[in-house]
């Protein structure tokens, strides 16, 4: 049994060998930054879901000054009516990017988790710097 055991691990070591060499030289391999942590996407990333659903968390005033298009406004003082929007061009299969001003702005983070949590949706990321992030990245 012992040299049974020792043949398997030589095959699963040689066959580690290619696999290595594919992972760091393999001609679309995917960046070294990830571009999803923890609940979170950068505005680049998500600014390639053509199917994202965007939720602006900001003053009414800021979000009529500038917000991405397409994007809901959602205000946790009107939480129900909002929600109802959401739900009227949400499908539960679309991921929804939620942002705010960006910099020490909490708010997207803190709206993202309770619709995680009310939506029981897992595909809802705070984009990393807000609006500030989306109005200033080339697309």
């Amino acid at each position: 049994m012992i040299p049974l055991a020792r043949e398997a691990a030589c095959l699963v070591l040689l066959a580690m060998v290619p696999a290595s060499i594919a992972g760091v030289w393999h001609p679309r391999r995917p960046a070294d930054a990830p571009a999803i942590v923890q609940g979170e996407v950068t505005a680049a990333t998500a600014s390639t879901w053509r199917d994202a659903l965007w939720i602006d968390v900001r003053p009414a005033d800021r979000y009529a000054a500038g917000h991405v298009p397409g994007a809901l406004r959602l205000d946790e003082d009107a939480w129900e009516d909002g929600l109802a929007e959401l739900a009227a061009h949400w499908d539960g299969v679309r991921p929804i990017v939620v942002y705010c001003d960006g910099g020490g702005c909490e708010a997207s983070r803190a709206v993202a988790d309770r619709l995680r949590r009310e939506l029981a949706a897992e595909r809802v990321f705070a984009m990393q710097g807000g609006w500030t992030a989306w109005s200033s990245s080339p697309r």
